[in-house]
């Protein structure tokens, strides 16, 4: 083999480690549903971004309505990102099948990221996005960190089963994230909405609120200058004077992922200081 060649063959050698060695996978990433914007934002770099939705850049509706500002906004629709060019776009179960038929139609890779229904599954998404975007050390780091809080909050169960309410606006519910119903199970929270079907999903009167008898009653406070029929309800006098009350940001738990401890934490550190006062 002649020196030219081997010459050529330790050039052509050393490019091709040095484009693996730079690789960082995805460079143009979308998202088309909140609460994979929320995922995105916490693991990929700023750089590796290029839209998120609409929803990413409210206030009332996210925690990380500021970084959001800087990318393009879509609407959660196909149409919206690809004149971008995405090497890769998330979606949610929720998203309409022919958003995905169009990405793939033009052949842009996406990922479906599924809401999650139990803690496990939680993990499950940050363990599949972080290594579709290749930015895997920061998807253990962030697992590791989630089940650790995750730990040191539930060792400061209460010591009694105490019982609660979740008041979305207008309504009694659950929500959809089963994940924050199985954390506050683990704080030795039971879930009224979830253990009497007739609490859950619709307008609670003051009377059926009273007569429900919660330790607790949980409400998800919208940031938004136009008060909810249940916010205005927990101001009539029997509510003051008969039930506990805890406001949280709904934004701060309205997707099932990571971030939602810091409101778990928020409601058990509550629980304990009105239980050592009274």
């Amino acid at each position: 083999m002649s020196k030219h060649i081997v010459n050529l063959l330790v050039l052509f050698s050393s490019i091709i480690a040095l484009a693996a060695s730079t690789y960082a996978g995805p460079k143009r990433i979308a998202s088309l549903n909140l609460c994979t914007d929320e995922l995105l934002l916490s693991l990929a770099d700023p750089d590796q971004i290029i839209s998120l939705t609409w929803l990413a850049r409210e206030e009332s509706l996210s925690p990380f309505f500021e970084p959001a500002r800087r990318y393009h906004k879509n609407n959660g629709r196909a149409s919206d990102v690809i004149p971008l060019n995405p090497d890769l776009v998330f979606l949610s179960e929720f998203s309409p099948a022919s958003t995905l038929g169009l990405l793939e139609t033009v052949g842009v890779k996406s990922v479906v990221i599924p809401e999650p229904r139990t803690i496990i599954q939680l993990l499950e998404n940050i363990r599949a996005m972080s290594s579709a975007i290749d930015q895997v050390k920061k998807g253990e780091k962030l697992m590791s960190l989630f089940s650790s809080r995750l730990k040191s909050i539930t060792e400061d169960k209460n010591e009694q089963q105490i019982s609660a309410l979740l008041l979305s606006p207008g309504i009694a519910s659950f929500g959809s994230s089963a994940v924050k119903i199985e954390i506050l199970k683990m704080l030795n929270i039971r879930v009224l909405n979830q253990e009497r079907p007739s609490l859950a999903n619709r307008y609670l009167s003051v009377e059926e609120l009273t007569r429900s008898s919660p330790d607790f009653v949980i409400i998800d406070k919208h940031s938004s200058d136009y008060p909810s029929v249940s916010e205005e309800i927990l101001k009539h006098p029997l509510i003051q004077s008969s039930l506990k009350t805890i406001e949280v940001e709904a934004k701060d738990w309205l997707c099932s992922t990571h971030n939602l401890l810091d409101t778990i934490e928020h409601i058990n550190a509550k629980i304990g200081h009105t239980k050592n006062r009274s």
